[in-house]
């Protein structure tokens, strides 16, 4: 369907009633709006490098023909309104960015911070509360040890360890060995090297929590 233009009947019949009773007719139907139409294109900007760095070289550079602009709900975050080909762009190839979508950044920050971002969130689905603009995130000590359980192929991981300033640990389990070797280079270009991806056999999660 053209964007705009989704409707219930574009859903499982069941999900859309238990959108109803859990969070009412309107929110359901914001619901259905929202996953209807098309999502911007989300980045996360390296901390290392600076967000507002980044985005001024983007804009200002000839390779991209749409302007992005800074996300209102993470402190990293920038997007543009419809797809550019960032991935050729050199500041990419350099690590200055990742394609990564708002709400996977503002979870990763909120691992980290919980005390600051629980409260632009909300308990039904909507958008989130602004994070304000002036506001910058501690620095993360550089004793952190933190586990991301189920990596893939390591968005999350990127984050944590990007919001970190590249200090303390970041431990990477995922049951793909594929995955884990695209984290590892992600890592590497992103010149982050507090990242240790672990491979868990198939069922064998149990002994590496022991």
């Amino acid at each position: 369907p053209d964007e705009g233009f989704a409707v219930e009947e574009d859903f499982p019949p069941n999900m859309v009633e238990e959108w109803k009773r859990d969070f009412g007719k309107k929110t359901c139907d914001e619901l259905v709006s929202a996953l209807g139409s098309l999502p911007p294109l989300a980045l996360r900007a390296s901390r290392l490098q600076g967000r507002d760095k980044v985005l001024s070289a983007l804009n200002d550079s000839k390779e991209l023909p749409i302007r992005g602009r800074i996300s209102r709900v993470t402190p990293f975050g920038f997007t543009f309104d419809e797809y550019a080909p960032v991935l050729s762009h050199p500041l990419f190839k350099a690590g200055a960015y990742e394609i990564q979508d708002e709400g996977s950044q503002v979870m990763a920050l909120f691992a980290l911070w919980p005390e600051e971002f629980l409260p632009i969130l909300r308990k039904v689905p909507g958008a989130c509360r602004e994070w304000p603009k002036e506001k910058e995130l501690p620095k993360a000590p550089g004793t952190w040890t933190v586990v991301d359980a189920c990596a893939g192929a390591g968005g999350k991981t990127l984050a944590l360890a990007d919001a970190m300033l590249g200090r303390g640990q970041v431990f990477a389990y995922d049951v793909s060995v594929k995955k884990l070797e695209s984290l590892r280079q992600r890592a590497r270009r992103a010149n982050l090297s507090n990242i240790k991806a672990v491979a868990v056999p198939e069922g064998g999660e149990e002994s590496v929590v022991n």
